[in-house]
């Protein structure tokens, strides 16, 4: 069997159980949910509607971009002022 769509994870959404196209060997088929295992041993669940024994064409997998992490640059010119002394039990 072949997986028609890559399947990706609910909860870490940057990890990918198997790709589309994917060779994969059903262990356990329940109607609506099929355990399979990938060619490294890897076991998952997957609907048994994105399995398929047709072959699939590929498209190249997405590009991602990441943004560079820049730091905000503090502002200039106004400082912090001390807290008056007649203030400071103000709050405590």
């Amino acid at each position: 069997m072949r997986l028609s769509r890559t399947i990706k994870s609910s909860v870490k959404g940057d990890f990918i159980y198997g790709n589309a196209g994917e060779e994969v060997k059903v262990i356990r088929d329940d109607g609506t949910v099929s355990i399979v295992e990938n060619s490294t041993g890897f076991r998952y669940s997957v609907r048994s509607e994105f399995l398929t024994t047709d072959l699939i064409e590929v498209s190249p997998p997405e590009v991602v971009i990441e943004k560079p992490n820049i730091k905000p640059v503090p502002a200039k010119g106004k400082k912090i002022q001390p807290v008056p002394l007649n203030q400071q039990n103000l709050f405590k």
